[in-house]
């Protein structure tokens, strides 16, 4: 056998447990039953009440049970598609995230491997060390995975728009489309119109060589623009109302900022709180410093009535017409000393299912309309986790926070970048954009016109950049800068160099020495015509970095307002 550090660890971990009486599983036995009187170890597996549980660390007398303690409840065969020693057929492993924990027996997919936690780790890069807490098991080959972009988003009757197949990978042999209304078609991008109204499922099915296969579907609304689309007016804009009010004549909705909640239910507002006339408004609970209670309340059914029945209490005192949930984030991708449940993404739906009960019950009772939405992450390793299907039943909007894709306040950032590319460079060292983010919303089955496209109005400033390689673009840098506002970014920096990428379609500026990742006039309003064509509403953070209003103008300009 191999001597790894891991074997070495091992044995020593099975020794030490023996010599304090623990009882040892391993694959090729069955799990003992749980014994207070024993010590178990990372990695160790028990069967306790019908079920069998894995130990995260040390711990001995501790009985298992879900939430948070040294218990993870796992399936008889679950442990990651490690019980069958590596022969795991789908390969069906997450990306390594730095933010998130992992243990004995965990496996990740990293730098293009399939690495294996021998011990308890968080926020150590695989491959970084060979003293690590990593192996690396096997070169990791994704397959075929298909992907489709529609073009327009929200095509009216007989409207030509085209079907595109052209981000999928793999090695593929021939692309298959089923159009959703009888119309069948290959190749990597096709033309379609259709005839009538309605909601149309597009499906794209890839063939490789060896003859293995992936589908993916999207769902396209075909709507006339007269009364089904957002032609001008109507395109939705929302505006989160955060260190300056917000141009209610400009935009659609005003979403006031930040409620509190306790981690009983219990909900606090701000004291100016209130309608805005002319605008659709609703109020935002949470926020990244602000999350705090949530996924205490979201836990506990009798927490969750609480939140949904404070909800309404304050939208009819404050005649606000609805709920923005900004919970960041379900799963552990909070900030630090946010609490999190292996059962939040479930503890999620059921709180917004909770509100979206009783928001309705409400809403008959006063005859009016109730609006529940919330705020996402842009990261696919943040989306992954949901139940997508149900939160789209349940919510009127997602509000999808499409910046911050590279912040420079993240630990794993380690490159310059754009704070918000509309698409992503192939020369970026990662692949995070606008498009992929609401792409794989769409591909999780949301409908356009409830994903809303967010832009940022400020910027993202890296400092002491190591090359001035690329005007300093995709650069090594050695601390964060600030978050400027627009005017300040005109104003401040004004003596940079503004360039342009036209992959991404956002513009940077750079000293020599300092980076900006920003948006201005020109990509904000190639973002409002993208959304305009894509049939997604939008949403910019925040009203207090644009008090000139000059990039809502941009906005409303782009979408002909």
């Amino acid at each position: 056998m191999k001597r790894t550090r891991r074997n070495v660890l091992g044995t020593a971990s099975t020794v030490t447990a023996l010599l304090f009486g623990a009882s040892v599983s391993s694959a090729e036995q069955e799990h003992p039953e749980w014994d207070p009187d024993d010590v178990y170890t990372s990695g160790d597996r028990v069967v306790y009440d019908g079920s069998v549980w894995e130990a995260q660390w040390w711990t001995q007398g501790e009985e298992p049970e879900t939430g948070p303690g040294p218990w993870e409840q796992v399936d008889e065969d679950d442990g990651n598609g490690n019980d069958d020693d590596g022969e795991n057929d789908d390969g069906d492993y997450p990306a390594w995230d730095p933010d998130a924990v992992y243990t004995g027996g965990d496996r990740v997919v990293h730098d293009g491997s399939v690495w294996e936690a021998n011990w308890w780790t968080q926020g150590d890069e695989p491959g970084e060390s060979q003293w690590g807490p990593w192996e690396e098991i096997e070169e990791h080959d994704p397959g075929l995975e298909a992907a489709i972009d529609v073009r327009p988003g929200r095509p009216d009757p007989g409207e030509e728009l085209t079907v595109d197949g052209s981000g999928s990978s793999g090695e593929i042999d021939r692309y298959e489309w089923d159009l959703g209304d009888g119309t069948e078609a290959d190749g990597e991008i096709v033309t379609h119109s259709y005839d009538e109204e309605g909601e149309y499922t597009i499906e794209l099915t890839l063939v490789g060589a060896d003859g293995d296969r992936d589908s993916t579907e999207t769902i396209l609304t075909v709507a006339d623009g007269d009364d089904g689309g957002w032609p001008g007016e109507d395109h939705p804009v929302m505006a989160y109302e955060f260190s300056g009010p917000a141009p209610a004549e400009k935009v659609t909705h005003v979403i006031q900022t930040f409620g509190d909640v306790a981690a009983d239910g219990s909900v606090s507002v701000p004291w100016d709180v209130g309608g805005v006339d002319g605008a659709v408004t609703l109020l935002s609970i949470g926020g990244w410093g602000n999350s705090d209670g949530f996924p205490q309340t979201a836990a506990d059914a009798e927490s969750r009535e609480r939140f949904a029945s404070d909800c309404v209490d304050l939208m009819r005192e404050h005649d606000i017409d609805g709920i923005d949930i900004d919970w960041e984030y379900p799963g552990p991708f909070g900030p630090d000393g946010l609490v999190s449940y292996d059962d939040d993404p479930e503890n999620f739906t059921a709180l917004l299912s909770e509100c979206r009960q009783q928001f309705d019950e409400a809403a008959t009772e006063d005859d009016t309309e109730y609006y529940l939405t919330a705020a996402l992450s842009a990261h696919e390793e943040h989306l992954e986790i949901l139940e997508h299907e149900e939160l789209a039943d349940v919510l009127d909007f997602a509000k999808m926070m499409t910046y911050d894709m590279h912040s420079p306040g993240l630990e794993w950032v380690e490159y310059t970048n754009h704070n918000a590319p509309l698409y992503s460079n192939p020369e970026s060292p990662t692949d995070k954009s606008v498009h992929d983010t609401m792409t794989y919303m769409q591909e999780q089955g949301w409908p356009e016109h409830k994903l809303v496209l967010g832009l940022a109005f400020y910027g993202r400033e890296y400092s002491g950049v190591e090359s001035a390689e690329n005007d300093g673009l995709f650069q090594p840098f050695s601390s964060a800068g600030a978050v400027p506002s627009y005017p300040e970014i005109q104003d401040g920096f004004d003596d940079y160099d503004r360039l342009w990428d036209d992959e991404a379609k956002v513009p940077w500026r750079f000293d020599g020495e300092n980076l900006l990742g920003y948006d201005d006039e020109e990509s904000i309003a190639i973002k409002a015509e993208y959304a305009s064509e894509h049939g997604y509403p939008l949403m910019y953070w925040a009203s207090g970095h644009d008090p000139n209003e000059t990039l809502v103008d941009a906005v409303n300009d782009a979408l002909d307002k």
